[in-house]
């Protein structure tokens, strides 16, 4: 990790892209937010309790219903080259 980090560092003050963001290690508590890395600290517990409660709630409708799958991070949402982004929790509509 520490490679891929200092090899980004060595960038300087460029907008990062999603090419820079590939080159973190899997797992690496990073998100692309208008072109910078930005760390992402560890969530709480009273944050990881909420959100335990609403994934069983929303996947439970999303499974009822038939609507598609929901995921927990780490996910990347790729938004453009200088955006990428690791929310909680996500829903996927439809199958695939």
């Amino acid at each position: 990790m520490k490679a891929a980090l200092a090899e980004i560092a060595a960038a300087g003050e460029k907008k990062h892209t999603y090419a820079d963001y590939c080159k973190l290690p899997e797992g690496a508590p990073y998100q692309l937010i208008g072109g910078e890395l930005v760390v992402t600290p560890a969530p709480g517990t009273y944050h990881q309790i909420v959100l335990f409660n609403l994934g069983l709630e929303m996947g439970n409708f999303v499974r009822q219903e038939n609507l598609g799958r929901v995921l927990f991070a780490p996910v990347d949402v790729y938004l453009g080259e200088t955006e990428t982004y690791q929310p909680d929790i996500i829903f996927s509509p439809g199958r695939e």
